[in-house]
Formats: structure tokens, C-alpha cells, sequence
């Protein structure tokens, strides 16, 4: 169940990707092996896998039409029951296309991106084999601001919440008490206005105790390191004060020697 706000997600998958294949893995012999003896009962591909979530999370709305699907390389005809999509993201050069599922009735976003030529986003790291990693922050940034009807600013990257004033915070998903929506425009924006100074009053005050644990900290190993100096040089003294009482004994008893010599004389 995806609540009264679907769940946003962003589905990527490598069309030549040899340990899960983008048509599934499933016991089925006429398709292609999964790796590792990933498989299901049945095959269940990516596209038919997107467009499940869309309607069963994101409720999007179904219909039948013939539309396009892109898959090992190809675009084929398809007539089915399923979502519309757009194509929402292309990059030739990559090898990438993003679909989008598009209506009215969809509560939040569903895309996928198909890469041609990436594999299993392993060769020869992830972070080099996946090119989209600022998209895909970008894409929740965006999608948690959409939640409540907010309007995202790729410029700003940043959320500008709806004139209703009825969520606040970083993506507009902070509920503001029911008592002050009877209240003028002003009125909330100074309660709003209070709430931001709480929270930075907060952040604040954790960072001070951070500070003072921290002082508290390097105090106490100041004090150890100081200790540990005052005993290593305790002990210096004394070795020295051990060899200079030897060096005199010995001293004297060389002089004694001498004078019981020349009494002898």
C-alpha cells in the first residue's frame, strides 16, 4: 500500500546486464539466466515491473492504447493494459533513455531509466559505471517537494512551498498546526517564522554541547599527557641524582685510598 502519497521511485536498469536480466529472472527455460540462481516462478521484466508500481502505489490510471516499448535495443509495438509514459530523460551518447508514467490520477512520480551499455554497474566501480547520481538526488529532492504541491527550483535547488501556508520546512513537509490556519497570512508566516528560529536554536544548542564535550575531551588528555610528562621526568631525576651519589661514593673512596697511602709513606 503506498499511502495517500504513492512513493516515489527511480528504477534503473542495463539492457546487457548479465547477472539480473532486464526481462526477469525466472525458472522459465526459454528466457535468459539470471546469475547467482536468482530466480522466480515467473518472469517478471522491468518495464512490466515499473509499470506495476505505477498503478498499484502511485495509482496511476490505466489504459489500454498501442504504444511503444523500448527493450534490448529496440522499440516494439506493444497493446497492453498499462500506464501511459513519456519519454522524460535521453542521452545518445550514453546509451540511456528514462520513461516517465504521465496522467492526472498518478500521486507521485514513476520513472525508468534504461542504460544500453552499463552492465551490472560494476565495471570498474559503481561510481563510474553510473552516470547519474546528482539525477538521481535531484529526483527525490524533487519528489519530496511535489508531496504537497510544492514547486521545485532546479536554479535554487531549493522548494518553495504553496501560498496556502499549509506545510513548511526544507521540502514542505512540515504540517502546520491545524489552530493556526485560522490565523492571517501574517500571523502564520511569523508562527512560521518562529518555528524555523526554534529549529535553528536547537541546531544550535546541539552544536554548542558538541563543542563542550569536545573542549571536555581535549582537557582531560591535556591533563593525562601532562601527568605522564611530570612522572617520565620524576624519573629522569631520580636515575640522575642515582649516578651522581655513585660518582661521589666512589670519589671519596679514591681519596681515602690516597690518604691511607701516604700515611703509609
Amino acid at each position: 500500500d503506498g499511502g495517500s502519497g504513492g512513493k516515489g521511485i527511480f528504477l534503473h536498469h542495463s539492457l546487457n546486464d548479465q547477472f539480473v536480466q532486464s526481462t526477469g529472472c525466472c525458472h522459465d527455460p526459454t528466457m535468459p539466466r539470471c546469475c547467482c540462481s536468482i530466480a522466480a516462478d515467473t518472469c517478471l521484466g522491468v518495464i512490466q515491473a515499473m509499470n506495476n508500481w505505477a498503478i498499484e502505489v502511485n495509482r496511476c490510471q490505466i489504459q489500454n492504447y498501442a504504444g511503444e516499448a523500448y527493450m534490448n535495443n529496440t522499440t516494439t509495438q506493444t497493446s497492453t493494459t498499462q500506464v501511459k509514459t513519456e519519454i522524460s530523460f535521453s542521452d545518445e551518447d550514453k546509451g540511456i533513455t528514462c520513461m516517465t508514467a504521465t496522467g492526472e490520477s498518478c500521486v507521485a512520480n514513476t520513472t525508468l531509466c534504461l542504460h544500453e551499455h552499463s552492465g551490472h554497474f560494476n565495471s570498474p566501480a559503481f561510481a563510474k559505471a553510473f552516470p547519474m547520481a546528482e539525477i538521481v538526488i535531484d529526483f527525490f529532492a524533487r519528489d519530496a517537494c511535489e508531496i504537497n504541491n510544492g514547486q521545485w527550483d532546479e536554479a535554487a535547488y531549493s522548494c518553495k512551498c504553496n501560498d496556502d501556508i499549509t506545510y513548511s520546512g526544507l521540502y514542505c513537509l512540515d504540517l502546520i498546526p491545524t489552530e493556526s490556519k485560522n490565523l492571517s497570512g501574517d500571523k502564520i508566516r511569523s508562527q512560521i517564522d518562529q518555528f524555523d528560529n526554534l529549529a535553528r536554536v536547537e541546531s544550535e544548542s546541539k552544536t554548542s554541547q558538541s563543542k563542550l564535550v569536545m573542549c571536555f575531551i581535549i582537557s582531560i588528555a591535556i591533563i593525562l599527557l601532562f601527568a605522564l610528562f611530570l612522572r617520565k621526568r620524576r624519573r629522569l631525576f631520580k636515575q640522575n641524582g642515582s649516578k651522581k651519589d655513585e660518582s661521589e661514593f666512589q670519589e671519596t673512596q679514591e681519596l681515602v685510598a690516597t690518604c691511607r697511602r701516604s700515611d703509609g709513606m
